[in-house]
C-alpha cells in the first residue's frame, strides 16, 4: 500500500514537472509576445480593443473547453478508458458531436450579435467610437477561434485522461508564437487585425497537431451525429453544473472588465498584471491541477495532499516575490515603446494588490478537482455563485474608494472566501487537503520572508550593474536560497517527527 501511494506520488510530481516545463517554455514565448503587445500598443485604446476582444473569446473556451466542458468529462472518461477502451471511444465519439454542434451554434449566434454583445460587456468604449468598432472589428475574426479551441481542449482532455501529457500543454506556445510571427510579419489593417489573425492561424495549427497525437494514440473519436443517451445525458448533466461554475468565474473577470472599461488605461493594466499572475499560476497550479484531476478520477485515496504540498512549496515564494518585486519586473518585462513609466508604476501597483490572491488563485483548482474527481459538480457550482456576489458587490464599492485598484482588491477578497468555503465543505467527504501541512506552510512562509529580504539586500548592492544585472542575480541568489533552506529544514523536520514517533513506540 505505502509503494503505491509512493509510485502515485512519483508519478503526479513527474508528470506536473513535465507540464510545467512546458509551461514555461510557453509562458516564455507569452512574455515576447506581452512584449511586442506592449511595444506596439502600450495601454492605449487599440491595445484594450485587442485585449476585450480575445476576453470575448475567451469565454467560450473556460466554459465549453478546458474550464467547464472537461472537468466534467475527464473523471467519466477516465474510469471508462480504464474498464473498456471502445466504449469510451464510442462515449468521445458522440460527445464531441454535441460538443462540436453546441460550440458552432453559440460562435454563430454571438457573431450575429456582436454589437451588442461588445455594448453590453464594455459599455464604457461606447463613448469611443474608434475603439468600439475596432473591438467589433476583431471580435469578428477572434471568435472563429473558439470553435478550434474548444475541440482541442477536448482532445487535449482525452489525451490527459490516458496520461499523455505533453502534446495539449504545448498548445500555448503555437499560440503565443502564431501572434509574435504574425506581428511582426503581417500588414493588414492595423497591428490589433495582424494580431487577430495570428489567433486564427494558431487555432488551426493546434487543432491540427492534437488530431496527430489522438491518431497516433488511437483514440481519436470519430464523426457521427449527435444522440441523447443515457451516457450522454450523465456527461451533459455534469458538464451544465461546470460549465455553469466556470462561466461564473468569467463573469466574475467580465463584472471586472466592464467596470474598468470607464477608466482609461485600466483594462490594460489589468491584462498586464493577469499575464504576471499567471506565469508561477500557470507553471505550477494549473499543471498541478490537470494532472491531479485524470489521477483522482482513478485512484481510491483522494485525500492525498501532496498536489498542495508541492504547489504551496513554490507558489509561496511567488507571491512574496510578486509582492515585493512588482515595480522592478514590470519595468524590466514591459517598459518600452508605447509603455511608460506611468503604464509601469499603474500596472506594478495592481500586481502588488493582486499577487496576494495567487495562494488562493493555485489552490481553487486543485480544491474544485476534488469535487469533480467525486462527481460533485454542483457544490463548487453554488461556491462559485457566491464568491461572484462577494466579487461584484467588492468592485462596486472598491471602484468607488480606490479606482481601477478596487478591482484588484475584489478579486483578492473573492478569491481567497472561494477557497475558504471550498476547504469548509469539503468536510463533509472528511477530506481535509491541507491536513498535516500547517508546519510546513509556516516554514515555507518563513524562508520565502528572508529570501525577499536577501533579495531586496541584494539588489541594492549589486544596482552598479544596472537594473536588469541587480534584479536578475539578486532573484537567482534568492531562489536558491529559499529552495536550499527550505530542502534543509524540511529534512530536519522529518528527523524529528521519524525521532518523536519511535520515542512514542
Amino acid at each position: 500500500m505505502e509503494n503505491a501511494i509512493k509510485s502515485n506520488d512519483a508519478k503526479f510530481i513527474k508528470s506536473t514537472l513535465l507540464v510545467a516545463v512546458a509551461t514555461l517554455c510557453s509562458r516564455i514565448a507569452g512574455y515576447i509576445r506581452d512584449a511586442f503587445f506592449a511595444f506596439y500598443f502600450g495601454t492605449g485604446s487599440v491595445g484594450e480593443a485587442f485585449i476585450a476582444s480575445f476576453r470575448f473569446m475567451n469565454l467560450f473556451r473556460v466554459m465549453l473547453g478546458e474550464g467547464g466542458f472537461s472537468s466534467a468529462f475527464v473523471p467519466i472518461f477516465s474510469k471508462k478508458f480504464k474498464s473498456n477502451i471502445s466504449n469510451a471511444i464510442s462515449l468521445s465519439s458522440n460527445i464531441q458531436s454535441i460538443l462540436l454542434l453546441t460550440t458552432i451554434t453559440l460562435v454563430s449566434l454571438s457573431l450575429f450579435f456582436i454589437e451588442d454583445l461588445v455594448k453590453f460587456l464594455t459599455p464604457g468604449f461606447v463613448d469611443d467610437q474608434c475603439k468600439f468598432l475596432l473591438t467589433i472589428s476583431l471580435s469578428k475574426i477572434i471568435f472563429i477561434y473558439a470553435v478550434f479551441i474548444c475541440l482541442s481542449a477536448f482532445y487535449g482532455s482525452m489525451l490527459n485522461s490516458i496520461g499523455s501529457f505533453l502534446p495539449f500543454s504545448i498548445t500555448p506556445i503555437i499560440l503565443n508564437v502564431s501572434l509574435i510571427l504574425s506581428l511582426y510579419f503581417l500588414n493588414t489593417e492595423s497591428k490589433a487585425h495582424d494580431a487577430a489573425y495570428g489567433v486564427l492561424i494558431s487555432g488551426l495549427i493546434e487543432l491540427s497537431l492534437l488530431i496527430y497525437f489522438m491518431n497516433k494514440n488511437m483514440i481519436l473519436p470519430k464523426i457521427q451525429l449527435p444522440r441523447i443517451n443515457d451516457e450522454a445525458k450523465k456527461v451533459i448533466s455534469k458538464a451544465f453544473n461546470c460549465i455553469i461554475s466556470a462561466g461564473i468565474n468569467q463573469i466574475n473577470i467580465w463584472v471586472n472588465v466592464m467596470f474598468a472599461s470607464s477608466i482609461s488605461g485600466a483594462l490594460s493594466y489589468i491584462y498586464y498584471t493577469d499575464r504576471l499572475i499567471q506565469l508561477p499560476l500557470a507553471i505550477i497550479g494549473t499543471s498541478a491541477a490537470t494532472v491531479l484531476l485524470p489521477l483522482l478520477s482513478t485512484q481510491k485515496d483522494k485525500s492525498n495532499n501532496i498536489a498542495i504540498n508541492f504547489v504551496l512549496f513554490f507558489i509561496i515564494p511567488s507571491c512574496f516575490a510578486l509582492f515585493t518585486f512588482s515595480d522592478e519586473i514590470v519595468r524590466i518585462l514591459l517598459e518600452r515603446g508605447k509603455f511608460d513609466s506611468q503604464s509601469t508604476y499603474n500596472t506594478a501597483t495592481l500586481t502588488h494588490v493582486m499577487s496576494i490572491a495567487l495562494p488562493a488563485y493555485a489552490l481553487i483548482k486543485i480544491f474544485n478537482n476534488s469535487f469533480y474527481s467525486m462527481g460533485d459538480t454542483k457544490t463548487p457550482m453554488l461556491i462559485s455563485i457566491i464568491t461572484a456576489l462577494i466579487n461584484a458587490f467588492s468592485a462596486y464599492f472598491g471602484i468607488k474608494l480606490f479606482g481601477y485598484l478596487g478591482i484588484g482588491i475584489a478579486t483578492v477578497i473573492s478569491s481567497w472566501c472561494n477557497l475558504l468555503l471550498l476547504s469548509y465543505t469539503l468536510r463533509k467527504y472528511n477530506i481535509n487537503l491541507i491536513k498535516g501541512l500547517g508546519i510546513k506552510i509556516l516554514l515555507y512562509i518563513t524562508c520565502a520572508f528572508f529570501m525577499t529580504v536577501l533579495s531586496k539586500f541584494l539588489m541594492k548592492t549589486f544596482l552598479y550593474y544596472g537594473m536588469m544585472v541587480s534584479t536578475l542575480s539578486s532573484f537567482f541568489i534568492g531562489g536558491v536560497f529559499y529552495i536550499a533552506s527550505t530542502v534543509f529544514l524540511l529534512k530536519i523536520l522529518k528527523n524529528f517527527v521519524k525521532k518523536n514517533e519511535s520515542t512514542k513506540k
